[in-house]
């Protein structure tokens, strides 16, 4: 199968990506906090130029609720394009003008994840509930996740994909009480990128049946060698994808990126939910089956 030009692209961003994570750790040692913040550098600076030039790309700041609460410092933010010009150069930013959030990492650890899903929550109180729809109930207004250049598991017969999976699995079955506090893209530059995933078990509504599955897609690395795709490939389509729900106008391109292939599709360690997870009128449309899809448009009754 012929290799796509976008996959070729994105690989050279990969390798890019591996020569600055060398550098930085030349001087990591010396100067923790400037490697830190050219770590940071390094995604603002991929993300803005890949992703529509609509979204604004900012760097330190704490995220503020309508009552005034806000999280831990995020150390990057995806800014909606109508974010108001005159909060721009505040470090406080309106949870409202907020559409992504990321935790960036030079090498990921083990002991990181907890932070990770422990600001994934904060970052879901701090944005409120939505209601309305099945998507909106199940995510977080706005995308919380992971950027890390690598990771700790280098040694001989250490099974990186085995122990992010490990770390991942355990870190939601501990700390997230509902599905929208999830994690929505966790991405290692040369590992692997992981995104959640909820979808309806259609026809398990009652008793102590299970009504809503999720799971965090993790690919192996044989299926990334088939494939030709890259982590980072992967964290593009699926941010593009994500980022579409809010945005028709670029859902063409999110389309386009995945149907060219440049994201691992993976698997996961599926976790269940009962129907108290969700609100008697989204209950109602699935006893109902108005939730079903008659039109075949993805966009109508994705989960992702």
């Amino acid at each position: 199968m012929k290799t796509h030009l976008l996959q070729s692209y994105l690989k050279t961003v990969t390798q890019e990506m591996e020569d600055d994570y060398r550098r930085i750790l030349e001087n990591v040692k010396d100067d923790p906090g400037t490697a830190g913040d050219q770590g940071e550098e390094n995604w603002k600076e991929l993300l803005e130029n890949w992703l529509p030039p609509i979204f604004q790309i900012v760097t330190k700041g704490r995220i503020l609720g309508t009552n005034g609460d806000d999280t831990p410092q995020i150390d990057l933010m995806i800014l909606r394009p109508e974010y108001p010009k005159k909060l721009l150069s505040k470090k406080y930013y309106i949870a409202s003008g907020v559409l992504a959030a990321f935790e960036c990492k030079i090498t990921l650890k083990s002991e990181h994840f907890k932070k990770v899903f422990t600001n994934s929550k904060s970052v879901a109180e701090v944005s409120g509930k939505q209601k309305g729809t099945l998507y909106r109930e199940l995510h977080s207004p706005i995308l919380y996740g992971l950027l890390a250049h690598s990771h700790e598991w280098k040694r001989p017969g250490s099974r990186p994909f085995e122990n992010f999976k490990r770390q991942l699995v355990n870190a939601d079955k501990k700390l997230v009480n509902h599905p929208c506090e999830m994690p929505g893209i966790l991405c290692v530059a040369d590992l692997l990128t992981s995104v959640s995933s909820k979808s309806i078990n259609m026809g398990s509504f009652g008793g102590e049946e299970s009504l809503l599955t999720t799971y965090f897609s993790c690919p192996d690395s044989a299926e990334r060698t088939v494939s030709g795709s890259t982590p980072i490939g992967t964290l593009l389509s699926s941010l593009l994808y994500k980022l579409a729900w809010e945005y028709p106008s670029i859902r063409t391109m999110a389309s386009y990126f995945r149907e060219a292939g440049v994201s691992d599709v993976g698997s996961g360690t599926a976790r269940f939910w009962n129907k108290d997870v969700l609100s008697e009128e989204i209950i109602k449309s699935i006893h109902s089956n108005k939730l079903t899809n008659k039109t075949g448009d993805e966009w109508c009754f994705g989960f992702m």
